[in-house]
């Protein structure tokens, strides 16, 4: 059976976009959380469900941390990917920071990440993410990272979904408290 495409081209945008990560939120992942995006806009979007989640926030220096998605597709098994890959740089390492390193490592997590241009992308939204590695460094040089980088990362069908930045999803600085998409 073949695919029905339906593409709808793009124009060259405006040049006021920006790089970077502003914040990362990060819970414990549960099943369901997140529903599927919308068919047309790619958004999931804030509506009343039965499951919460608050969602600690992670602040990280500007030029630092980045959130990749790479695209797999294999012709002979008709499958296709996308590994999305969050390196998360934290300075000025604290005993706070190895105990919420190894609580991250233990099991699968719901993580959204706040770009610099105030857009929330929903990583790991059907399967969850996972922290897949990380170093903890005091640095050699006086100039050098004293603190740790992780790389947390998920596998999907599709590509990170954008979350709506209606004030109903949006999270406080202090911490967030989402309701379940569904």
């Amino acid at each position: 059976m073949a695919c029905s495409l339906t593409l709808t081209g793009r124009d060259l945008p405006c040049r006021d976009a920006l790089g970077g990560i502003e914040r990362v939120y990060i819970a414990e992942w549960q099943e369901g959380l997140w529903a599927s995006p919308n068919s047309t806009t790619g958004i999931i979007s804030a509506t009343s469900g039965s499951l919460t989640v608050t969602l600690e926030p992670f602040a990280t220096t500007k030029n630092a941390s980045s959130l990749t998605q790479s695209g797999t597709g294999s012709v002979e098994n008709g499958t296709m990917f996308y590994t999305q890959t969050l390196t998360l740089v934290l300075p000025k390492l604290t005993s706070n920071d190895i105990v919420n390193l190894q609580e991250l490592g233990y099991g699968r997590l719901a993580v959204v990440v706040m770009d610099v241009n105030g857009d929330f992308w929903i990583m790991g939204h059907t399967r969850g993410c996972e922290l897949a590695g990380g170093t903890v460094t005091t640095g050699t040089a006086t100039g050098d990272l004293s603190g740790m980088t992780l790389e947390i990362t998920a596998e999907e069908a599709t590509m990170t979904p954008e979350g709506n930045t209606s004030a109903a999803f949006v999270p406080s600085i202090s911490g967030a408290t989402f309701n379940a998409f569904v």
